[in-house]
Order: structure tokens, then C-alpha cells, then sequence
């Protein structure tokens, strides 16, 4: 009998926008694609699968262009996906991160705007420096 890892113990991968992600909620009327920055999936998705459909994390780097989508849109579709414990939307233009972080009874907005704060992603073990992030930047 082959032993099956539990979906918690898969390995987290994370991908870019080279890779079209399903990101419709079931409540969805028609499903819906996007493209994000960088999707972290732990569901054990083969890596030339061209979907993630249970996303842990989605990464978007807002641009004046996609802004407004951004954090209207996407931000509605995205959190009313099951699997999805965190949207992070990174400013570009200034230190700034905006973390939507899935908590009992829905989700919380959280803002990283300091060198020193980090951007703390527990459900995926994973923590980074915001002075990691805008390094290179001139931030």
C-alpha cells in the first residue's frame, strides 16, 4: 500500500505569472483567471500544472495600472477563496505592504509601512524583511 502525504504536508511551491491561476470562489456564477505576481500553492500541484486552484498565498505588485483592480476585484474574487489564507499587495513606489490575512470569521487588514516590520506568513512558515523586499529599490 503506497503511503499518501496529507494536503498539510505537501511542500509549498510558490509561481508567477507565468502560470494562469484559477481563482474562482465556489460561489462563482462562471470561473475567472488571473495572472498574480506570485501564487503559493501547498495542495501538491504537479509543476507544469497551468492552474492552482487552492492558492495558500497570492502575491500582487500594485502598479498605477492594476491598482484599482487590485484591491477591488481581485481582492473580492481572491478572498472568497477557501484554500486562500493570504492576499500581500506590495506598493512599488513606497514602502508600504498591505496584508489580507485570513483570521476566525473572515479576514483582517494589516499594513507594513516600517523597515524594520516583517512580512510574516505562518501558514506557510515564511517570513521576510520588508528591507528584503524594497532592497534594490532606493526604499
Amino acid at each position: 500500500m503506497a503511503y499518501a502525504a496529507p494536503p498539510w504536508a505537501m511542500p509549498c511551491v510558490p509561481t508567477t505569472t507565468s502560470h494562469r491561476r484559477s481563482t474562482s470562489p465556489p460561489s462563482a456564477l462562471a470561473p475567472f483567471y488571473y495572472y498574480p505576481d506570485v501564487t503559493i500553492d501547498c495542495s501538491g500541484i504537479p509543476d507544469a500544472a497551468l492552474f492552482a486552484d487552492h492558492p495558500r498565498v497570492i502575491v500582487e505588485v500594485l502598479s498605477p495600472e492594476s491598482e484599482r483592480i487590485d484591491r477591488g476585484k481581485k481582492l473580492r474574487n481572491y478572498l472568497g477563496l477557501p484554500s486562500l489564507d493570504a492576499y500581500v499587495l506590495v506598493d512599488q513606489h513606497r514602502m508600504a505592504v498591505t496584508v489580507y490575512r485570513r483570521q476566525e470569521g473572515g479576514f483582517i487588514r494589516e499594513l507594513l509601512t516600517e523597515k524594520h516590520e516583517a512580512l510574516t506568513l505562518s501558514t506557510i512558515g515564511c517570513t521576510v524583511p520588508l528591507a528584503a523586499c524594497y532592497q534594490r529599490t532606493g526604499l
